[in-house]
């Protein structure tokens, strides 16, 4: 068992209670697969949705630094405990400039965050935290139980100085970069005591073999399961021919490229083939 040694004023070092006897030095294994999995729920999130390029440049975890009580948090409760996340405003600025064709304009107006938030701002703010608080409580257990919804009526009241959290919560900080405007940014999870003791029973060694069993040894890029849906067929009928349409009757079709869907983002054009009397798809291709 490893522990967290942190300086103290005095020059020596002494050990940081809230990680003795924990597996702590398992965090680094969970973030990784936590920056794995944020890649894939940004590139869902925002590069498609907005046409952003972020990429999760780094994840890591720590207890919980008190003067991190000065950032705007949106908080969730739940029966097991308290999730809160905060993002850069930067963030949320550079999605809404990609969304709405933006980047063209002077940057440093992009990046002002005196300017006043707006509530198209506050709603991408409050949905993008939930998605990433979601996110993280599925990745610490998958059985959690449903975290509550924030409507978009209540952006304003969600979004507030944190809560002072208990002895024992830990952050997660995540460093986003901007691709395209070579820039960073970061975002910070909170996770009570509760949420924490939760995330490392899970990491522990007496939990190992069952985890090791579910997830078959696998990496991560095997054991995520992903539904493709393919729209094989589209076309336009009169409203007099379909009115015309009887038991029985043919339309002529041809099937050429068709597209092949995660939820409604459209990520790849594939080609229909026939084998062994089954259509397959094959030659995929991303989109742009």
């Amino acid at each position: 068992m490893r522990h967290r040694i942190v300086p103290s004023s005095t020059g020596l070092q002494t050990l940081d209670s809230r990680t003795l006897g924990r597996p702590v030095h398992l965090l680094p294994r969970f973030c990784e697969e936590l920056k794995l999995g944020l890649d894939v729920l940004l590139r869902t999130l925002l590069h498609r949705r907005h046409a952003a390029v972020f990429h999760v440049s780094s994840v890591t975890m720590s207890p919980f630094d008190d003067a991190l009580n000065r950032r705007r948090w949106l908080t969730c409760d739940s029966s097991v405990g308290r999730l809160a996340c905060s993002l850069d405003r930067r963030i949320v600025l550079a999605a809404l400039a990609y969304r709405f064709g933006l980047m063209n304009q002077d940057q440093a107006a992009l990046d002002d965050e005196s300017s006043r938030e707006t509530a198209t701002e506050e709603r991408l703010t409050v949905s993008l935290s939930q998605q990433l608080i979601r996110f993280v409580a599925e990745r610490i257990d998958p059985q959690c139980p449903q975290l509550p919804q924030i409507g978009a009526s209540d952006a304003q009241a969600a979004l507030r100085d944190i809560v002072p959290p208990r002895a024992g919560a830990w952050q997660i900080c995540v460093r986003l970069h901007d691709v395209q405007r070579s820039s960073s940014s970061d975002l910070f999870l909170m996770l009570d005591a509760r949420w924490a003791e939760r995330l490392l029973t899970r990491l522990s060694p007496q939990q190992a073999p069952s985890l090791r069993k579910k997830g078959g040894g696998q990496p991560l890029a095997k054991r995520m399961q992903v539904r493709l849906n393919a729209r094989l067929l589209q076309m336009e009928l009169s409203l007099g021919d379909l009115l015309g349409l009887k038991v029985g009757a043919l339309l002529p079709v041809s099937l050429g490229d068709t597209g092949v869907y995660v939820d409604d983002a459209r990520l790849f054009t594939a080609v229909v083939a026939e084998h062994r009397g089954r259509l397959c798809l094959t030659s995929f291709q991303d989109t742009d």
